[in-house]
């Protein structure tokens, strides 16, 4: 994709992008608190009205970027354009409307809690806690740790991948795979 975008869903959500109003109103302050504090499910509101008048692009360079993930204020992607050497991960801060270079990894996937996140670089492998500036991880995963893992949950779709896929499967490290329906047919069709 060229360029990342938002879009609020409802109307009366305001867009992120735009700037804030460093005014305090005491009452709203109070019940975003209290909202952060409740453990009920968000009522999602989506108003399709004037739905294309809310998309916004983040204001980064055109680029070629993939794998953009959020946790709480930042959206983190991988960018590599076509003059760059290597895929670089970023994360842009809504807060500060800042977009900061995390470092050159070639994928990465965040916990499901959003406090960690495992970064790919080559063949090696690193779980580092959420990173929010630039980061050089030392510690890499090794497969004896994978082994002590009480269950090890894979990610990985397309069928150029396929082989590493059922490679990784046969391997017996992976308990579940979480994969697209075109590679699952593969796989399954091929019971060896």
């Amino acid at each position: 994709m060229a360029r990342i975008y938002l879009v609020p869903l409802d109307d009366k959500t305001p867009n992120p992008l735009f700037p804030k109003n460093d005014e305090v109103n005491i009452s709203t302050q109070k019940k975003e608190e209290n909202n952060a504090n409740s453990n009920t499910t968000p009522n999602v509101i989506i108003n399709t009205t004037g739905i294309q008048d809310r998309i916004v692009s983040l204001p980064i360079d055109v680029s070629n970027y993939y794998g953009v993930e959020m946790a709480n204020d930042a959206i983190y992607y991988i960018k590599k354009g076509s003059n760059d050497e290597k895929p670089t991960l970023y994360l842009y801060n809504l807060t500060d409307t800042k977009e900061i270079k995390i470092g050159e990894f070639d994928g990465f996937q965040l916990t499901a809690d959003g406090k960690k996140m495992l970064l790919r670089k080559d063949k090696d492998y690193y779980i580092v806690d959420l990173p929010k500036s630039e980061l050089k991880p030392e510690k890499k995963i090794s497969f004896e740790q994978l082994k002590k893992a009480q269950k090890i949950i894979a990610i990985a779709g397309s069928l150029r991948k396929n082989e590493a896929i059922l490679a990784s499967v046969k391997s017996g490290y992976i308990d579940v795979l979480i994969t697209d329906q075109i590679v699952a047919k593969e796989l399954i069709g091929n019971k060896q």
